[in-house]
């Protein structure tokens, strides 16, 4: 039906005014409820209290439940047949039927009752839970109880009957329990088993769950060292956390490192340590390089050497490796040339960058030097050469060649006659003895100017003992080349290759001065001035920062040397 309801109200300054509002409904609802038609609010008025129904003609009122009760024109009544200008209260609320307009079925008149506050109209509305047939308390413990049920007690049944598989992929795991995602290398090695780190329910990581994969990682001070010097051991999961967003397991904060080296008094048990809380001249000591350093002892026929590591400052540095080389002499194109081409030598000839870009390859005679240095010591037969690096071999071959040279009639009757150079000795031609005889001091002769003149004496120490046994009478010291000068740091060699004003020998020449190296007891490797030009600690135009872990490695790395050359 169309029902025409007419509010009238008072407005303060006592003129009346009407809002009318136009409704298609099937039945006219009246009461407190948010939901009803005509919504009046009163302390004895019901959320559904009564209903106006027209069948037919007639119009008719009635209660919704039977505890209720309307005042129809002054009469007390559960229900009533209305007609125009009937008047209905409901607790200080007036509604009177009027006669329909033209197009309605119904029309009623509200006059609210105006000592009604809006604030009143809030008790309509279900806006707490003691409203309901809930209470706070109900609802927080079944809201606890299935948490708890979810998040813990399912989780934790799973990971103790099945082991953390999942038997019953549809309940909730313990993959809930974590805070993030793992690393993406961790992640690749574990995937989803939380066990591989986990290995002791509800409690945290320890350090053997993190050695059982990484395993050669050695522990920045060793642990009888830490424990003589009173510090504490440190869990690996201290600085090395997961789960965290964005996924960094090591930390590169320089506050790390200087919360102990800044003042490194505390550790004197541990080492000398010079303070360090930065990278500039003021904040960082100057470079020491390690040295190996060659301790002569009697042992058979000569001398033994063993080798021991020295940590010297790079301004008094001094290598002794046994060595004889002239870096000037061999950069310098008018004394040295390439034999195959004739170009400069340059550092990349006898230095080739190792595969991790940090440190060299060994340089030895075969790879190195050989592509200029043969070891061919008798000009009639240029294809013999001496082996390398075994002095008795060599003199063995020296003799057993001249044996032969002197034992064959052939070779010895078909040499042809040579002007003697005015440095040489013509020994061989003119020996009137015996072949062997002739053999045998012609090897001595050869094996001296090998080992005392040219040849070996060239690039090595040569003891000479003046004895007769030419097999036991010349001793050539072994040579060790350090492979790493700085085994604290690190440096890729690799990215200094390139600068922004220089290229290739270059960019070498910028930190390493071996064109003004005239022995090879100097120390080419750059100290802490060459660095701070290019780099430091704080953003500067002009200047890369270099951080502490730049250069420093937190976990240390055994030193290793080159083989003998």
């Amino acid at each position: 039906m169309e029902v025409l309801i007419r509010e009238r109200r008072t407005r303060p300054d006592g003129i009346g005014e009407y809002l009318d509002t136009e409704i298609s409904v099937a039945s006219l609802s009246i009461g407190s409820a948010p939901d009803q038609t005509i919504q009046l609010i009163g302390p004895n008025i019901a959320a559904e209290h009564a209903e106006i129904v027209l069948s037919g003609t007639a119009i008719r009122i009635s209660c919704r439940q039977r505890d209720l009760r309307v005042v129809v024109n002054g009469e007390v009544q559960r229900g009533a047949t209305l007609r125009d200008g009937d008047t209905i209260e409901f607790d200080g609320h007036l509604l009177t039927l009027m006669a329909p307009p033209a197009g309605f079925d119904l029309a009623v008149e509200l006059v609210p009752n105006a000592s009604i506050n809006s604030s009143d109209f809030a008790g309509a509305f279900r806006t707490e839970l003691e409203q309901t047939w809930l209470s706070k308390r109900r609802v927080a413990w079944l809201l606890f109880a299935g948490i708890f049920a979810l998040t813990l007690l399912i989780p934790l049944s799973e990971l103790t009957w099945h082991h953390g598989t999942a038997q019953r992929p549809w309940l909730p795991a313990d993959g809930q329990w974590s805070t993030g995602a793992l690393s993406p290398a961790h992640r690749l090695a574990i995937g989803d088993d939380c066990s591989a780190c986990h290995a002791v329910p509800f409690a945290r990581v320890r350090d053997a769950d993190c050695t059982s994969c990484h395993d050669r990682i050695e522990d920045h001070i060793a642990a009888p060292v830490m424990m003589e010097a009173g510090l504490a051991h440190t869990r690996c999961a201290s600085c090395h956390r997961e789960h965290n967003e964005p996924p960094h397991l090591v930390e590169t904060s320089d506050s790390l490192c200087a919360s102990c080296h800044a003042d490194p008094q505390p550790l004197a048990q541990i080492a000398e340590l010079m303070p360090a809380s930065g990278f500039s001249l003021e904040t960082h000591p100057g470079f020491q390089v390690d040295l190996l350093r060659p301790v002569a002892r009697p042992g058979g026929s000569g001398l033994i050497f063993d080798w021991h590591d020295e940590s010297t400052a790079i301004d008094v540095a001094l290598e002794s490796s046994n060595l004889r080389f002239p870096h000037d002499v061999h950069l310098d194109p008018g004394k040295v040339r390439k034999v195959d081409d004739s170009r400069p030598l340059g550092c990349t000839d006898c230095h080739s960058l190792a595969p991790d870009k940090e440190h060299f390859l060994p340089v030895t005679m075969e790879d190195s030097c050989g592509s200029c240095h043969d070891l061919k010591f008798d000009p009639t037969d240029p294809t013999r050469q001496l082996p390398h690096g075994q002095p008795m071999e060599a003199i063995l071959a020296i003799e057993g060649h001249y044996l032969r040279k002197f034992g064959d009639p052939n070779k010895s009757g078909t040499r042809a006659a040579k002007r003697r150079l005015p440095d040489r000795s013509n020994a061989d031609e003119q020996c009137t003895d015996g072949a062997f005889a002739c053999a045998m001091r012609k090897t001595r002769d050869e094996a001296a100017l090998q080992f005392t003149l040219r040849g070996c004496i060239t690039c090595h120490m040569v003891e000479d003992s003046g004895g007769e046994d030419i097999y036991t009478r010349f001793q050539v010291y072994p040579i060790r080349l350090v492979s790493d000068y700085l085994p604290t740091a690190h440096f890729n060699h690799a990215s200094h290759l390139t600068q922004k004003d220089a290229t290739g020998d270059l960019a070498c020449g910028s930190c390493h001065d071996a064109l003004h190296s005239s022995q090879s007891s100097d120390v080419l490797i750059p100290d802490i001035d060459s660095c701070v030009q290019c780099h430091g600690d704080t953003a500067q135009p002009g200047a890369v920062v270099l951080p502490c872990i730049g250069c420093h490695i937190y976990h240390p790395e055994p030193t290793g040397v080159s083989p003998d050359v």
